[in-house]
């Protein structure tokens, strides 16, 4: 019997340790009504199920109690959520005084005292990389169109949805696009990129919700065409990307 508590507790611990070396995949709860043997009566328990990317399961169930606290419990975890989304959400508005002060400062400076910006520095550093590339673009989580993402001749850059619609685009380095004059005469929709997407590159609005609302632009491949800027044909190789 000794040998085998030890054996499990081995295994339990390793596909801990697995599982907190994996990223999240889903997460849910289950409540169970159940007999509690402290109080010799019945009550709820409340089970959370993790599951990993690398396809560890991480069951763990505790003792809630009666109907109103596991009433109280659950309203009290999404509660909790929802602050905690509150305090994101305040975070995104307060950009301008947080993130966007210190860009204006430095592209002021850079204009100044170099007569450049970060839009055209972010340009010749990242966008012969995604020039003559072809994406996939989704409006209020609904695929729209493929768009043919390019440099202008006068060094901007563009999206040209298959549709007719085209963007001009400000980046500011490799993670944040600002959409010009979308969705209307007067307006900026910013996206930001998405950190992992399996390899492949990919930006979302802040207001993206999966299948209801926001914008989302995935890269798909690079076009039968690829037009480069002067001396970077030899210096960027073609990519396989599908």
């Amino acid at each position: 019997m000794k040998k085998t508590i030890s054996i499990s507790f081995f295994l339990l611990s390793a596909l801990a340790c697995a599982g907190q070396n994996a990223a999240v995949d889903t997460a849910y709860t289950e409540l169970r009504w159940g007999y509690n043997p402290q109080s010799g009566d019945s009550a709820w328990y409340k089970r959370t199920i993790i599951v990993y990317e690398n396809g560890v399961i991480d069951p763990n169930e505790i003792l809630v109690g009666d109907t109103a606290t596991a009433i109280n419990d659950m309203f009290t975890d999404a509660e909790d959520v929802g602050r905690q989304f509150a305090r994101i959400v305040e975070e995104v508005w307060n950009k301008k005084a947080k993130y966007t002060a210190p860009i204006l400062q430095a592209n002021n400076l850079l204009n100044a005292t170099f007569d450049t910006s970060i839009i055209q520095i972010s340009i010749d550093r990242y966008g012969p990389a995604q020039d003559s590339t072809i994406w996939d673009v989704y409006v209020d989580g609904v695929f729209l169109d493929t768009a043919l993402l390019r440099i202008l001749n006068d060094n901007n850059l563009r999206l040209e949805v298959a549709g007719g619609t085209n963007v001009n685009l400000r980046p500011v380095g490799d993670a944040w696009l600002a959409m010009i004059n979308y969705p209307s005469a007067g307006l900026r929709t910013d996206l930001f990129r998405k950190r992992e997407n399996g390899g492949r590159l990919e930006f979302r609005s802040l207001d993206w919700i999966e299948n209801e609302s926001g914008i989302r632009i995935v890269k798909k491949g690079i076009a039968y065409s690829r037009k480069l800027p002067r001396g970077m044909q030899s210096a960027l190789a073609p990519t396989n990307e599908k």
